[in-house]
């Protein structure tokens, strides 16, 4: 009982997601330094980029920023 009330509290699945892209929306909107790492598809949080940034490139190419 204690693990359903849990788990109705969180939000997972496809509202995550929907919400993730919802905030993406909004930084690359207003503009913001991450919204435009975000357009460029380069890591977001101050990654190095010199070899490893081809999981942001992966990852932004998706099409999460609807």
């Amino acid at each position: 009982m204690s693990v359903t009330k849990e788990l109705t509290d969180m939000t997972i699945g496809s509202k995550l997601l929907q919400q993730v892209r919802n905030n993406i929306k909004l930084k690359r909107s207003t503009g913001s330094y991450q919204g435009l790492r975000h357009a460029m598809g380069l890591p977001v949080h101050g990654q190095r980029t010199k070899y490893n940034a081809r999981t942001a490139r992966r990852l932004n190419r998706l099409n999460r920023s609807q």
